[in-house]
C-alpha cells in the first residue's frame, strides 16, 4: 500500500522565510522612521523661521515707537545682577553697545525709552503715564534655564546644546518718577539744522531747549521675560544690533543721530539628532529699522 508523505516546510525554509520577513519589516520601519524624522525637521525649520521673523518685526516696531534709543557713544549699560541679565560673553550684567572699536561684547544689546502710553495720565498714579525702559539682549540658554522656575512660562526646558545656544530676552521697567530730559526729535531731511555752539558742554550743538540725556542706568524695577528661544550666538564682527549714525559733520547731536538700526538674528536647534541652523551656516536674517521719531534718511 502506498502512503503519501506529509507536505510541509523544512527548518531551513522556515528560517529563510523568517529572515526575509525580518528584512522587510526593518525596511518598512526605517522608511517610516526616516519619513517621521524628516517631517519633524521640516516643522522645526518652519517654526524657527517664523519665530525669528516675528521677533524682528516686533523689534522694528519698538524702534519706530522709541522716544530715545541708547547710542554707542553712551558706553556701558549695567542691568544689574542675576542670571536673567547676564551677558553670555562677559558673564556679568554689564553691556557695551555697538562700537567702532569692536569690543568683544559690543552690539548685542538694544536699549531704548518708549514714551508714555497716555501722556495725560500721572505716572505715579497709572503706569500708562510712565516713560518705559526696554532692553533686548541675549542670555546663554543654559544660564537662563537654570535661573528660571522649572514650571514657569519663562523656562523653555533644558535642551541638548544649551551651552552653545542663546535666548533673546526683553527687559521692561517703568520710570516711576518720570524723566526730566528734553529730547527734541532729529530734524527731518531738508529741514534746517541747529547751528554750532561754543558753549561748554554743549557738544558743539545748539539745541533749544538744550538736550538732557537720560541716565545710562535703567530703573531698578522691571522684569526680564523670554522673547525668543534657540538663538544662534553672534560675534563682535557680526553683532545682533548695529547702529548707523549720521556723520558728525552734519551737525546733529549724538543723542539723536541714529539713522537706522540693523537687526541680525539666526536660529539654531537640534531635531532628531540633526543640528538645524537658519537661514544657513554662518548667515543670519537681517532687517533694517528706521526710528520713526528721528526721521528716515
Amino acid at each position: 500500500m502506498n502512503t503519501k508523505r506529509a507536505q510541509g516546510l523544512t527548518l531551513v525554509e522556515l528560517l529563510v522565510g523568517m529572515g526575509i520577513l525580518a528584512l522587510l519589516l526593518v525596511a518598512v520601519s526605517s522608511f517610516f522612521t526616516s519619513t517621521s524624522d524628516g517631517a519633524v525637521q521640516v516643522n522645526t525649520r518652519a517654526e524657527l523661521q517664523q519665530d525669528v521673523l516675528n521677533v524682528e518685526q516686533l523689534l522694528a516696531s519698538r524702534i519706530k515707537e522709541a522716544w530715545y534709543i541708547y547710542t554707542p557713544n553712551r558706553g556701558q549699560i549695567n542691568l544689574g545682577t542675576g542670571q536673567l541679565r547676564q551677558n553670555p560673553l562677559s558673564g556679568t550684567g554689564v553691556w557695551n553697545l555697538d562700537t567702532v572699536t569692536g569690543t568683544v561684547d559690543g552690539g548685542h544689546m538694544l536699549a531704548m525709552i518708549l514714551p508714555p502710553e497716555n501722556a495725560a495720565l500721572n505716572c505715579t498714579a497709572d503706569t500708562k503715564g510712565c516713560f518705559r525702559f526696554y532692553a533686548y539682549y541675549p542670555v546663554k540658554r543654559s544660564v537662563w534655564v537654570a535661573g528660571t522656575a522649572s514650571d514657569g512660562a519663562n523656562n523653555p526646558g533644558a535642551g541638548p546644546n544649551d551651552a552653545n545656544t542663546w535666548v533673546l530676552v526683553e527687559l521692561r521697567a517703568n520710570y516711576l518718577t518720570g524723566l526730566s530730559a528734553v529730547l527734541p526729535p532729529q530734524p527731518l531731511p531738508g529741514e534746517s539744522r541747529p547751528l554750532a555752539s561754543t558753549k561748554p558742554g554743549a557738544a558743539n550743538f545748539n539745541y533749544v531747549p538744550a538736550i538732557s540725556l537720560p541716565a545710562a542706568a535703567p530703573p531698578n524695577t522691571g522684569s526680564a521675560n523670554l522673547l525668543a528661544d534657540n538663538i544662534a550666538p553672534m560675534t563682535a564682527s557680526e553683532p545682533m544690533f548695529t547702529f548707523i549714525q549720521e556723520p558728525v559733520a552734519n551737525n546733529v547731536h549724538s543723542a539723536v543721530s541714529t539713522q537706522e538700526i540693523v537687526l541680525r538674528i539666526a536660529a539654531v536647534q537640534q531635531a532628531k539628532g540633526r543640528v538645524i541652523r537658519l537661514p544657513a551656516a554662518n548667515s543670519f536674517y537681517e532687517l533694517r529699522s528706521f526710528p520713526g521719531n528721528l526721521g528716515r534718511r
